[in-house]
């Protein structure tokens, strides 16, 4: 019975409205020491200084730029590639006058000849690639004979010629004609 006891005072103290007195004393929050406020403070300026960081105008570094190779300058240096390997035995004669040939149809091809990398020797020259023609026509022999015989020194310097002469021809080009001054009709270019 105690515990009914129990249960019944605590619900005759409910019932009659008898709380326990309030506590009538006042209390003050609890104080922050400065070292809270001196880390929001400094937190709040690193916040700023990297949002100021992060936005600011930046100083581009002048990087020096080569000026771009132009297509002459580039089969230019095939051609001394390919010195280069006959000089390091990685060419024979014969496959040094293939290369030299397939580099100059290709130079056509890049300057202008469209179909010029599969084009022979008689091609090449009814497309107005004269030089060339008779470049790729002097390294057919080499090419296909039995023995090579050719001065290599030779023609290395003849695919130069031909690769810098016509960028002379080129600067002297006048618009709307091919290489040997001719328009594509067969006209007289109008001045």
């Amino acid at each position: 019975m105690i515990l009914a006891t129990g249960w019944s005072a605590l619900l005759a103290a409910a019932s009659a409205d008898t709380a326990p007195p309030a506590d009538d004393r006042l209390y003050a929050p609890h104080p922050l020491s400065g070292l809270w406020l001196a880390i929001g403070i400094g937190a709040l300026l690193a916040g700023a200084a990297l949002a100021v960081w992060i936005i600011r105008p930046r100083r581009h570094r002048s990087v020096e730029i080569a000026p771009p190779a132009t297509i002459h300058d580039v089969y230019l240096h095939r051609i001394d590639e390919l010195g280069a390997r006959l000089a390091g035995g990685d060419l024979d004669e014969r496959h040094l006058h293939h290369e030299l040939a397939r580099t100059l149809r290709s130079y056509a091809g890049d300057t202008g000849t469209t179909g010029a990398d599969a084009m022979s020797a008689s091609a090449l020259d009814s497309a107005g690639r004269r030089r060339a023609a008779a470049a790729v026509r002097s390294f057919e022999q080499p090419q296909f004979a039995e023995s090579a015989s050719a001065d290599t020194a030779q023609s290395l310097r003849v695919a130069r010629d031909v690769i810098t002469e016509d960028d002379a021809d080129a600067s002297r080009m006048v618009p709307g004609t091919n290489r040997d001054g001719v328009p594509p009709t067969g006209e007289e270019p109008s001045a």
